[in-house]
């Protein structure tokens, strides 16, 4: 096998392992509205959620939520982001992104402002956060590519959306 089809070989294997990821995410996100408890909104005396006050109220971070996930960062990892100025990489990149709602791949409907979701939002690895967005009408899922430069900078990529 020449050194070409070993790339090849290597680039499916992570396409498929992408895909796979996406799906189970997306399954487990069905799964968990599945189990959520229904209430009757019709009900007298019921009344729908108030909405975010502002955009700044909907894209600021929870330390205490990011506190209680899992590390996606190996040690290493975590290394060299605090070596190119990240003292805190997961704070820093998820807030990142949800400050930065103009990288979201779907328009708003009925005057609604696009937001990313802090709860449904996730540091993957290295290189991959998938998130949440809606507007109050619609929402969708993103999977975003970033890098940090060495100084500190991080840009982002969308690879992957669903809209619902």
């Amino acid at each position: 096998m020449t050194q070409k089809h070993r790339l090849q070989s290597k680039e499916r294997w992570a396409w498929a392992a992408l895909v796979v990821a996406l799906v189970l995410f997306n399954g487990y996100q069905f799964w968990l509205r599945a189990t959520l408890p229904t209430e009757d909104l019709t009900a007298a005396g019921s009344a729908l959620p108030e909405p975010v006050a502002s955009e700044q109220e909907a894209t600021s971070v929870d330390p205490s939520l990011i506190a209680q996930l899992p590390s996606a960062l190996s040690d290493y990892q975590l290394r060299q982001f605090k070596k190119r100025g990240l003292n805190h990489p997961e704070e820093q990149i998820l807030a990142d992104l949800l400050g930065k709602p103009q990288l979201i791949p779907m328009d708003p409907v009925l005057g609604g402002t696009m937001f990313f979701i802090p709860e449904a939002t996730r540091l993957l690895s290295d290189r991959w956060v998938m998130a949440t967005y809606e507007d109050g009408h619609v929402q969708g899922r993103a999977l975003f590519e970033y890098q940090v430069s060495s100084q500190g900078e991080i840009s982002w990529r969308v690879l992957a959306t669903a809209d619902n």
